[in-house]
């Protein structure tokens, strides 16, 4: 009796462990999966261990503001910890990236100060549902799971065409203000691109102000003359917009 307990054990586990999938999908393929997430490209304006914020530079699917907030979603512990959740996957702080979006849904996630305006993590071992750019470069596994491709701008738009029906045809742009530093790295420029006063602040990295500016001219300066040689957090507002990035005085 002891033998065909443990025959049926070792016949029903692999059919017990389809609850977690292990099908990898190219990005491609997951654009064309999940057809209500939005398609952006961004750059990574700060990450820190459990959240990244990013400036939206193209909405190619779906309606997000000009930044959004991702946070790390736990790894998953499905037969040995396969799901990796980790925003390691996204890069660095000012890398530009193609992202299939996934929302924060109060009903499936608690994260302590997530919002239903918020996205999370997707896991990298079922969807490939990030691609660097670099130089004008695309990188990543786009169509395939053999080899990454690496492809120009232009070349990756007239592909991701191909993925799904209801991309847009041209990008969204976000009138998101421009911030550029002095040379002389004696203050921040601002320039806003649509109406509305613009105010700016600095904080050292306990949260106190340490500059701040507003007005509704062409460009709004915030200065960072007499400041201590360190790391600082910028705030941006301008009417619905609202931008966070570090800022580095040496």
């Amino acid at each position: 009796m002891k033998p065909l307990i443990l025959l049926f054990a070792l016949v029903c586990a692999p059919f017990a462990g389809r609850a977690c999938s292990y099908f990898i999908s190219p990005f491609c393929e997951v654009v064309g999966m999940d057809t209500a997430a939005p398609v952006v490209r961004a750059v990574i304006s700060v990450k820190n261990n459990d959240q990244a914020r990013l400036q939206i530079l193209e909405v190619w699917r779906g309606s997000v503001g000009a930044e959004i907030i991702m946070w790390e979603l736990p790894n998953w512990d499905c037969n040995g910890a396969l799901f990796d959740y980790s925003l390691d996957q996204l890069g660095e702080e000012g890398d530009t990236v193609w992202l299939v979006l996934q929302e924060y849904r109060t009903d499936w996630y608690d994260i302590p100060g997530a919002t239903e305006d918020d996205f999370v993590t997707r896991a990298t071992t079922t969807q490939h549902w990030v691609l660097k750019e670099e130089d004008g470069t695309i990188s990543g596994y786009f169509d395939n799971l053999l080899t990454p491709n690496s492809m120009s701008y232009n070349n990756f738009i007239s592909q991701l065409g191909n993925c799904a029906d209801n991309l847009s045809a041209s990008p969204q742009m976000p009138s998101a203000p421009i911030i550029q530093s002095r040379p002389d790295q004696s203050a921040i420029w601002i320039f806003p691109q649509a109406e509305g006063n613009v105010e700016a602040w600095i904080t050292d990295m306990s949260g106190r102000k340490v500059s701040l500016a507003n007005g509704s001219g062409e460009s709004v300066q915030v200065s960072t003359a007499g400041l201590p040689a360190g790391i600082y957090v910028l705030y941006v507002r301008q009417n619905a917009w609202e931008g966070v990035k570090k800022v580095y005085v040496r």
